[in-house]
């Protein structure tokens, strides 16, 4: 509570920082839904003991100081839920690291060590022998289930792999499709409104107050200022 002392003093530059204190609780409430889904999904996967909410986050507790005014009290119950949160954020993401690359980091001046990596013992920066002597597998092989494994891996990696090549493709398509006529263009930007066009380009309203022009470059069209260079030039957009 030390902007108390300066409440006085400091008063204007308080009321302008607090709208960057609480516009953030838009983007927390909306991650803490994500690491909640995560957790909830992947953890169990994992056969990872899950976080506990109550462990980090308390936020029905100062508010009910009667020596606090009502707006620190809000205050407080916000610090209570944002910083525990984060805290149990953290939690959640270090026993992922954990599993998936439980290896400290290289100690270099400046750099301050992790306490979660400590205390979830990983193994230690360069050390091989630590490393395998942490994380070899130790469950017996079944060579049967592993080649099983294998193959799964090998049809899901190939089917995302089409997958995203199909998109590209889409994506390909689609622009060279826009870029090749100014109606086709005029309708990819979402225009509404024509205003005027020539043989080397138009003008258009996409909204109110948004006012482009789009031009004839290589028989092509584009959006003034966007015109094609490089590596963009290859596939035609």
């Amino acid at each position: 509570m030390n902007y108390r002392r300066y409440r006085l003093k400091r008063f204007w530059g308080h009321m302008f920082s607090l709208p960057f204190i609480w516009f953030p609780l838009i983007g927390v409430l909306f991650l803490d839904l994500l690491v909640t889904i995560y957790q909830a999904i992947c953890f169990p996967i994992y056969r990872i003991e899950k976080v506990k909410r109550s462990e980090y986050i308390l936020i029905n507790d100062r508010n009910r100081l009667a020596y606090l005014e009502i707006h620190e009290k809000a205050g407080c119950m916000y610090c209570g839920y944002v910083n525990g949160f984060l805290l149990y954020a953290k939690e959640i993401a270090g026993r992922t690291e954990k599993y998936w690359c439980g290896v400290m980091h290289q100690d270099k001046p400046g750099f301050k060590v992790q306490e979660s990596q400590v205390k979830q013992n990983f193994s230690l920066y360069g050390s091989e022998a630590d490393f395998h002597k942490k994380y070899d597998e130790r469950e017996p092989i079944d060579k049967k289930k592993e080649k099983q494994q294998r193959i799964v891996m090998f049809i899901l990696g190939g089917f995302f792999g089409l997958v995203l090549i199909l998109f590209l493709i889409f994506q390909i398509v689609n622009l060279k499709k826009a870029h090749s006529s100014f109606e086709n263009y005029y309708a990819f930007r979402g225009c509404k409104q024509l205003i005027s066009k020539t043989t080397d380009y138009g003008i258009c309203q996409v909204k109110p107050g948004l006012i482009i022009k789009i031009v004839k470059y290589d028989n092509r069209w584009f959006l003034d200022g966007d015109l094609p260079y490089g590596f963009s030039n290859l596939f035609g957009f």
